[in-house]
């Protein structure tokens, strides 16, 4: 089963981002768990501290992680820090939107404890705000629930059969793929 295969796997990471007390240890320590996800470290390494600027926000800077469609923001102490995190996702969702207007993403900012997702609010051209979408926290969500929410964002394919919990996870309500399509449908 998928759950006693992560657990000792989850149980590592909470420990190593527990004893991570910097921007560069989370880092490995996320890196580390996406890799137990089965990506390479190849196709993390262009992400990491990927290179962006808006225009229209005037900023250059540099996304934590940039994986696939997703925007990591990576923190030291998330609950103190979200604040900041959620300004850096605007900015970083609208340079995305200048550079990839067709693509969606969505920013998880995390400490590697806790997670929580965003999408960008849109008006016309230009990201106003952010929209949670979904949070979790490794030390107390089941390791199944902790595997399907990480794995509905990452689109990770396990060898799992799909349950009814698995396609809520990923296609229902609070799920990625839900929240980026009800905004197209709104859109259109």
């Amino acid at each position: 089963m998928v759950a006693s295969t992560f657990k000792p796997i989850i149980e590592r990471c909470i420990s190593e981002a527990r004893r991570a007390h910097s921007h560069p240890a989370k880092l490995v320590v996320l890196t580390n768990l996406l890799r137990e996800f089965g990506i390479e470290l190849t196709e993390l390494l262009p992400g990491i501290e990927k290179k962006v600027g808006s225009k229209i926000y005037g900023f250059r800077g540099s996304e934590d992680l940039l994986f696939r469609s997703v925007i990591f923001e990576i923190k030291v102490d998330l609950d103190k820090e979200i604040n900041d995190a959620k300004e850096k996702l605007k900015k970083y969702f609208q340079a995305m939107l200048e550079a990839k207007p067709e693509e969606r993403f969505v920013g998880i900012a995390t400490d590697v404890i806790n997670f929580k997702a965003f999408k960008p609010v849109i008006k016309g051209d230009q990201v106003v705000d952010v929209s949670e979408i979904g949070s979790m926290n490794l030390s107390t969500t089941p390791v199944e629930e902790a595997i399907l929410w990480l794995d509905s964002f990452i689109f990770y394919k396990p060898k799992i059969r799909p349950t009814a919990d698995d396609l809520k996870f990923r296609f229902g309500p609070g799920s990625p793929t839900h929240s980026l399509a009800v905004d197209t449908l709104r859109g259109l």
